[in-house]
C-alpha cells in the first residue's frame, strides 16, 4: 500500500514537471510567435494558492528600473524598454554607474549649460530616463546605495547621460528636471567603464526596427502649427510601425458585494452607516473616514482628520519607506478584489504641504494604460491609483479598479508624424503649448468593459492628463 502511494506521488510530480516544461517551451520561448495570446502558468488557481508566499511586488520591483534606455552607438539612437531582451543587461550596467555617482565616487565635477548637456546625446553613449522625478537621496535609496552630496541645484533627477571617457572612467551628465541646471561628473572606476566600441556591438546584436531621433536634433522643437505648438527636446521621434496586442478591460467588482474592499480599509464589512447617493455610489461612513464605491469600479477613501488616517508606521522623514508602505497598502486593496498581481508602476512622487502624493499607473506588456475617470460626483482621476499621505498616515486613496487581459485582435501602430500632426491640430490655438511626451500605449475612458487598442498618448506641459489620438 505504501509503495503504491509513493508511485502515485512520483507520477503526479512527473506530470507537473512535464506540464511546466511544455509551458516553458511553448509559451515562454516565443515558438508560437509574438501574436500568440500570453499565458502564465501562475494563472492557474492551484498555482496561485501555493505561490502567494513567494509573491514579488511588481511596483516595488520596477521602482528602480528606467522607463527607457536609449543607446547612441555612433550611428543611430536605439531605444530599449523593459520588455526587450537587451534591457536587463543595460539596466544592470547603467544602474551600477548611477549608484557609483550617487555614492560619491566622483573624480571631477563640472558645471555645464543645458545646450552642452543636450550635445552630449550626439556622442556615443547611453541615455537613461526614469518614470519618476526623484530627489537624489530617494533615488539612492531606490537603487539601494549610499548617498553623498550632489550640487544643491540638482534637486530632482529624471534622466542621465552616460558617456565613455578613458580606459577606467565614464562621464555622467545630470540636469535638474525643473530648471535644466546641468552638471557633468567624471567617475573613475574600471569595473563600470566601457569603450565606445561596446555600444556598436550591443546595438548590432539587439537591433530594433525603425528609425529614432530626439526632437532637439530636428526642427520639431522649434514650433509647429499656427499656434506655435512646440515639442520638448527629449520627445523621441520614431517611424516604427509595430503590431501590438489589443487588450480587454473589465471591472473586478461588478456584481460583487463590497465587504472585502471595506475590510482592506479596516472598515466593518457590515457598516452601521451606509447610503447610496444621487450618482449611484455606495457611501460607507465610520467615525474618522468614508469609503465611496461607484458601480464602474472607482473607489475613494477619505479621512476626516489627517491624524486619523490609515497608519503606515513610524518612519520619521523617510519618504522612501512611506512610499513602500503605501505600495503595500495598494496591493492589499487590490488583493481584496483579485488574485492577480497588481500590474502598476509608480509614475509620480510629489511633496505636498501635508506629506506626499504618490501616483501609480496600470501597465500591460510594457505599455502604459492611461486612465481618465472624470464624471459627476467625483474629482477627475488620471491615474490607476492616487495616494495622499500626511506624516505616516494615508489621508486619501483613490483607485479605478480595472483588470486587463489579452484580446484576440492586434492593432498596427500608426506613424509618429501622423500622431504629431493630429495633436498639433488639437492644440494649435492654445497658448504656450509644449508637447512634453508622445508615446504609444492604451487609453481607458472608464467604461466597464471593452477592447482597448494601442494608440498614441500625448502629454502637454508636463501635466498629469494624457490625451489619446482619437
Amino acid at each position: 500500500m505504501f509503495k503504491e502511494k509513493v508511485k502515485t506521488s512520483i507520477i503526479v510530480v512527473l506530470i507537473i514537471n512535464l506540464v511546466m516544461l511544455t509551458y516553458q517551451s511553448w509559451f515562454k520561448s516565443g515558438l508560437l510567435g509574438p501574436d500568440w495570446p500570453y499565458f502564465s502558468f501562475s494563472d492557474l488557481p492551484l498555482v496561485r494558492l501555493f505561490a502567494r508566499d513567494s509573491f514579488v511586488s511588481v511596483p516595488k520591483e520596477n521602482l528602480s528600473k528606467p522607463r527607457k534606455i536609449v543607446v547612441n552607438d555612433g550611428e543611430l539612437w536605439v531605444p530599449y524598454y523593459n520588455t526587450d531582451d537587451a534591457f536587463g543587461n543595460l539596466d544592470d550596467n547603467t544602474g551600477a554607474i548611477i549608484k557609483s555617482l550617487l555614492s560619491g565616487n566622483i573624480e571631477k565635477t563640472e558645471r555645464i549649460d543645458y545646450n552642452s548637456w543636450l550635445s552630449l546625446l550626439a556622442r556615443p553613449g547611453v541615455y537613461v530616463e526614469y518614470p519618476v522625478r526623484f530627489e537624489p537621496r530617494m533615488l539612492a535609496m531606490v537603487l539601494n546605495t549610499d548617498f553623498e552630496r550632489l550640487p544643491s541645484e540638482i534637486e530632482l533627477i529624471s534622466d542621465a547621460i552616460i558617456i565613455p571617457a578613458f580606459e577606467d572612467s565614464v562621464y555622467v551628465a545630470l540636469r535638474d528636471a525643473d530648471t535644466n541646471t546641468s552638471y557633468k561628473f567624471l567617475i573613475k572606476d574600471g569595473d563600470i567603464s566601457f569603450p565606445e566600441e561596446v555600444l556598436l556591438m550591443y546595438t548590432n546584436k539587439y537591433r530594433r526596427d525603425g528609425y529614432y531621433e530626439f526632437a532637439f536634433n530636428t526642427l520639431l522643437s522649434e514650433g509647429l502649427g499656427e499656434g506655435n505648438v512646440k515639442v520638448s527636446d527629449m520627445v523621441l521621434f520614431s517611424d516604427n510601425e509595430a503590431v501590438n496586442r489589443d487588450i480587454i478591460g473589465s471591472n473586478p467588482i461588478k456584481g460583487k458585494n463590497h465587504g472585502e474592499i471595506l475590510k482592506s480599509f479596516s472598515f466593518n464589512p457590515k457598516p452601521l452607516r451606509y447610503y447610496t447617493d444621487g450618482y449611484g455610489a455606495s457611501n460607507y461612513v465610520e467615525n474618522y473616514a468614508t469609503v465611496t464605491i461607484f458601480p464602474d469600479g472607482y473607489i475613494e477613501y477619505s479621512a476626516v482628520e489627517s491624524d486619523k488616517g490609515i497608519n503606515l508606521g513610524e518612519y520619521g522623514a523617510n519618504d522612501y519607506e512611506i512610499l513602500n508602505r503605501a505600495i503595500d497598502f495598494a496591493e492589499k486593496v487590490w488583493s481584496s478584489v483579485s488574485n492577480e498581481p497588481l500590474s502598476v508602476l509608480v509614475s509620480g512622487i510629489e511633496k505636498t504641504e501635508a506629506g506626499n502624493r504618490f501616483v501609480l499607473d496600470y501597465y500591460y506588456g510594457g505599455r502604459e494604460i492611461a486612465v481618465e475617470v472624470a464624471k459627476e460626483g467625483r474629482e477627475g482621476l488620471y491615474h490607476a491609483i492616487e495616494i495622499e499621505t500626511s506624516g505616516s498616515n494615508i489621508i486619501s486613496y483613490r483607485q479605478f479598479l480595472r483588470s486587463y487581459t489579452a484580446a484576440s485582435s492586434t492593432t498596427r501602430q500608426e506613424h509618429f508624424m501622423l500622431a504629431l500632426d493630429y495633436f498639433v491640430g488639437q492644440f494649435a490655438y492654445s497658448e504656450n503649448t509644449v508637447i512634453t511626451d508622445l508615446y504609444p500605449g492604451y487609453f481607458d475612458y472608464g467604461q466597464n468593459t471593452g477592447v482597448l487598442k494601442t494608440t498614441w498618448l500625448c502629454e502637454i506641459n508636463n501635466s498629469e492628463q494624457r490625451y489619446p489620438k482619437k
